[in-house]
This record gives structure tokens, C-alpha cells and sequence, in this order.
């Protein structure tokens, strides 16, 4: 904390902040993502935390499903190989993709 400190006020002497933006700043940096998305939605009325909830729930089944294809898709390449890895489909591989 005492580095946090030694920096606010350099930077407070240095750029002529207002503290209590320095001090802001000092608070953000050491609370985590997930708190500091609680610190922004305390104050939001029910229908908006909602959606923000909804959100966020969306990020996190989004990133899921991403995961859930690069598995799928690992998988297919190992299966398909003996496939894809012919003489016959040799010339398949200088087609221009879209």
C-alpha cells in the first residue's frame, strides 16, 4: 500500500490531480473485475442490474460455447484425418478461401 500511496502522490504533484480521483484510482486498481462490476451495479435500479445480470450471463455461455466448438473441432480433425490427408484431396488444399 505504501507504494500505491508514494505514487498517488507523485502523480498528484506531477499532473495536479484532485486526491480524490488519485484515491479512486488507488481503489480500482486493487479491486478485482468482479468487484468492482458489484460496486458499479449497487446503485443501478432492479431492471437494470437485471439486464446487466443477463449480460453477463450471455458473456459467459458465449465464451462456453467457443470452448465447446474448439473441442468439437480437435475432435473432427482427429477423426478426419485419414479423410482429409488423401492423394485424391490433395487438390483441395490451393482452394482460395473466402
Amino acid at each position: 500500500m505504501r507504494n500505491l500511496d508514494a505514487a498517488m502522490m507523485e502523480a498528484y504533484c506531477q499532473y495536479g490531480y484532485r486526491m480524490s480521483a488519485i484515491a479512486e484510482f488507488g481503489r480500482r486498481v486493487l479491486m478485482s473485475i468482479a468487484e468492482h462490476i458489484y460496486e458499479v451495479a449497487k446503485p443501478l435500479p432492479e431492471s437494470l442490474a437485471l439486464e446487466a445480470l443477463h449480460f453477463i450471463e450471455y458473456l459467459r455461455s458465449k465464451n462456453a460455447d467457443h470452448a465447446e466448438m474448439s473441442n468439437l473441432a480437435r475432435a473432427q480433425e482427429i477423426v478426419m484425418k485419414h479423410v482429409w490427408d488423401n492423394q485424391d484431396d490433395e487438390v483441395w488444399n490451393d482452394v482460395k478461401t473466402l
